[in-house]
């Protein structure tokens, strides 16, 4: 019986619709809010301005009515979605720094910095990327799942030293995630060329696996 609003003045409201109220939960002060539901419908992942050059994700719990800062102010953090069972965590920073040296002139750039993260929501959640050998998911293959209801477990203390890169190269990345299946998915931008020339410009959909590591 609620849904999350967000207006022209980047503020994020929480809708009530059984009670007929409306909460404001945040207000980005420098730029865009994005924000994503878990499986369960108890909290929102959200992205908002710490400084005017910094961005942080944090995640509001409906139930307790409060909101807690899951990554460090380093410089900018979007896009987070949660997985579909609730375990873990993934948005876009710009967190790693590999500069670059310019050919014409001394001087340094970081054309390319952003890569995908996973945070594990809950401190008994393995890695994704160890993989237990005694499971052998081919005989599961051709039976029927019945649907079970999702419960995401949130453990917030320490939840910022269960922060993990996925294992690909920094890019310009959309602001958009998609979380399907153990797959993440993401469109990757090549460095657009700064002329007067109308080059378009493509990105690639491309998805990392995390069942085929």
């Amino acid at each position: 019986n609620q849904c999350a609003i967000l207006n022209h003045k980047h503020e994020l409201f929480i809708l009530d619709i059984s009670k007929d109220k409306i909460t404001k939960i945040e207000r980005s002060k420098s730029s865009f809010v994005s924000f994503n539901w878990s499986p369960c419908g108890r909290y929102i992942a959200y992205s908002c301005s710490k400084t005017s050059r910094c961005n942080i994700i944090k995640i509001y719990d409906t139930q307790k009515n409060k909101s807690h800062q899951v990554t460090d102010a380093i410089y900018n953090d979007f896009s987070p979605v949660f997985d579909p069972k609730g375990n873990y965590l993934a948005f876009i920073s710009s967190r790693t720094f590999k500069p670059i040296y310019d050919s014409i002139q001394f001087d340094l750039n970081f054309p390319k910095s952003e890569k995908i993260y996973l945070i594990a929501l809950n401190k008994n959640s393995t890695s994704p990327f160890i993989k237990d050998p005694r499971i052998d998911k081919s005989k599961n293959k051709d039976k029927k799942k019945k649907k079970e209801k999702i419960k995401t477990i949130i453990d917030f203390k320490n939840i910022k030293e269960r922060i993990m890169g996925i294992p690909i190269a920094e890019s310009i990345l959309s602001n958009n995630l998609g979380y399907i299946k153990n797959k993440i998915f993401y469109l990757d931008w090549p460095v657009e060329i700064s002329s007067g020339a109308n080059n378009k410009i493509k990105g690639i959909l491309k998805y990392y696996d995390l069942d085929l590591l």
